[in-house]
């Protein structure tokens, strides 16, 4: 939909399951789909197809779903751990790293070289968007991690833990 509330194109179509995230590419030209039966796609704006391969692979729902800045990898974090890169056109695989526990939120820095990662039971990484590899220690909520938002301009992760 458009600020005006008016549809810019077909609902997205497809999936065994709802849709449970959304994100537009930062170029604003693709939108990023994560599916509630486990798979991620990267769409064209208008919604009238999927862009390269949906993303199969994960063994739970993929709770949230991003394009890096160039549209060329699609990265998912699942409720079963696993946050994957994956081509966008042939859906291979770059990397996948897990982090030990349902995951329930991810975000990508602005710069694009940064996934922040929050955990079911409290646990926050940061991974390198290029190799999926740990930035540094993990850090630890004393409750789950249900939402993560980068700030457009300066370093600074806010984090939502109960």
């Amino acid at each position: 939909m458009t600020a005006t509330s008016v549809p810019n194109g077909p609902p997205l179509s497809g999936f065994a399951n709802q849709v449970n995230d959304l994100a537009f590419s930062p170029d604003g030209r693709r939108r990023a789909v994560a599916g509630l039966d486990g798979t991620g796609s990267i769409w064209s704006l208008d919604g009238s197809r999927p862009i390269g391969h949906p993303i199969y692979g994960h063994g739970n729902a993929v709770v949230a779903s991003m394009a890096t800045h160039d549209g060329q990898t699609l990265l998912t974090a699942s409720f079963d751990g696993l946050v994957t890169a994956r081509a966008t056109a042939t859906g291979a695989v770059r990397w996948s790293t897990d982090i030990g526990e349902p995951i329930w939120s991810a975000a990508l820095d602005p710069t694009g070289t940064r996934l922040a990662v929050g955990g079911a039971n409290g646990q926050l990484v940061v991974l390198d968007v290029t190799s999926g590899s740990p930035l540094h220690a993990p850090t630890r909520f004393p409750s789950a991690v249900e939402a993560l938002a980068w700030s457009p301009t300066a370093p600074l992760l806010d984090v939502a833990a109960d």
